[in-house]
């Protein structure tokens, strides 16, 4: 409340010296016949108690607050997942294919969370081998009809 009074008392202030023609003309240096403030007055002990207007940080301090808790709260689950696969699975061993054994796609990868990544996330190339075949055919299909 105080800081809202002295704030619009210095806006005032402000406004007052900035209309007079003397100001917008002449700068600091009065016309004939104005007595208006020129200069701030200058107060012994430290000076004069102003109201300075800065830029707030609070949503500077409050975006990185919530990106550093974000990082943390994703980074060290898959910190701590990713160091025990590899400390307690590890990577793939190439072994001989057994006898009338098929190998799925995923199995080909050696390290396990590329293998997840592979089995669950991704297509089987079988299947992107067919999307690729389907847009060739369409676009076959587009340039018979042109």
């Amino acid at each position: 409340m105080a800081a809202m009074s002295l704030l619009l008392r210095t806006a005032a202030s402000f406004a007052a010296r900035r209309s007079s023609p003397a100001s917008s003309l002449w700068g600091r240096f009065p016309l004939l016949g104005f007595k208006g403030a020129i200069a701030p007055v200058r107060h012994g002990s430290g000076g004069k108690r102003m109201f300075i207007i800065n830029t707030t940080k609070f949503y500077d301090t409050r975006f990185l607050n919530l990106l550093r808790f974000y990082v943390l709260l994703t980074g060290i689950p898959v910190a701590v997942i990713i160091t025990l696969v590899n400390v307690f699975i590890g990577e793939a061993e190439l072994a001989e294919i057994p006898e009338g054994y098929v190998p799925e796609h995923w199995e080909y990868y050696p390290h396990p969370i590329t293998r997840w990544i592979s089995r669950y996330l991704m297509d089987p190339p079988e299947k992107e081998y067919e999307k690729g075949m389907a847009v060739v055919f369409i676009e076959g299909e587009k340039a018979e009809l042109r």
